[in-house]
């Protein structure tokens, strides 16, 4: 072949390889947008069940724990099993357990398929009284909130009978399947407690028959006398929010106390109930 002919064969060559000795670079693909815009931080909420209302005391109300509440790294926190004692242990047993990436996002799929992600809702339930309220509460592609009057005690299989049942039968299957797993016991950091006087009389020493006992307040930066100056979160009960060192003191102390221990502060003595804030949570609720 004469030379002339080989030299724009060569460059011809040179322009579909590259230089000698490398290799061309893959035409970079775009990231796949994620299925999902949610929180990712450890403290950030993404998905709560909770129950609110119903007919029950208004402290019950004012420290009842969400059932589930799964945040941003895929921690789930819920109530564990309690001991069946009256009276009980004044601390709840909360329980954590961790979700991985895809598990996260299955579950976010089985909320998806149940409706947990479209428009708020007040899903209605009728011929039940003082029951309560389930609220699914999800910061996904948005915040949404879905409530369910009287879900778990009207069943899964009212669709028949009532306008909102196949809406209202989506939310109890996803109730009923949420994620079960290994759990570890989960220690708060913030801790909400409401507070009352305690009104001297006979059963200073036992209630019902039962000895109440007493412990000393073991948070000395906080004062319970202070407190119960405060306006009322609900009668009789002030609130009291403890952060840090005085939410680990009280913690420590409140193992070994039941529902009716009586708390002594500089010869008075209070009642206290005890509602763990959990990692999206802080403060108290508002007076009144």
């Amino acid at each position: 072949m004469h030379r002339s002919a080989v030299l724009p064969l060569v460059l011809l060559l040179a322009a579909c390889t590259g230089a000698a000795g490398t290799v061309p670079s893959p035409t970079a693909q775009p990231s796949p947008t994620p299925r999902y815009d949610r929180p990712t931080g450890p403290n950030e909420l993404v998905l709560r069940v909770s129950v609110e209302g119903g007919f029950v005391a208004p402290s019950a109300q004012l420290t009842q724990i969400p059932m589930f509440s799964l945040f941003g790294d895929g921690r789930v926190i819920r109530p564990g099993p309690q001991i069946m004692i009256y009276p009980g242990p004044l601390r709840p047993n909360l329980q954590s357990m961790a979700l991985s990436p895809d598990e996260v996002d299955a579950l976010l799929a089985r909320a998806e398929a149940a409706g947990l992600f479209g428009p708020d809702a007040d899903l209605r339930a009728g011929g039940i009284m003082d029951a309560g309220t389930t609220v699914f509460t999800s910061h996904v592609n948005g915040t949404h909130r879905i409530s369910a009057y009287a879900l778990t005690e009207s069943g899964p299989d009212a669709a028949s009978a009532d306008p909102d049942g196949v809406a209202r039968a989506k939310l109890s299957a996803f109730l009923t399947a949420l994620p079960e797993g290994p759990t570890t016991a989960y220690t708060p950091t913030s801790l909400r407690l409401l507070v009352a006087p305690h009104v001297g009389g006979t059963d200073d020493e036992t209630a019902n028959g039962l000895t109440r006992g007493t412990k000393p307040w073991p948070v000395s930066a906080v004062s319970l006398r202070a407190a119960v100056g405060q306006p009322p979160v609900a009668e009789p009960w002030r609130c009291i929010a403890l952060d840090g060192s005085d939410a680990a003191a009280f913690w420590a102390a409140a193992g070994s106390a039941n529902a009716l221990t009586l708390w002594t502060e500089r010869g008075r003595s209070y009642e206290l109930t005890l509602r763990p804030l959990l990692p999206d949570e802080s403060g108290c609720p508002r007076a009144g």
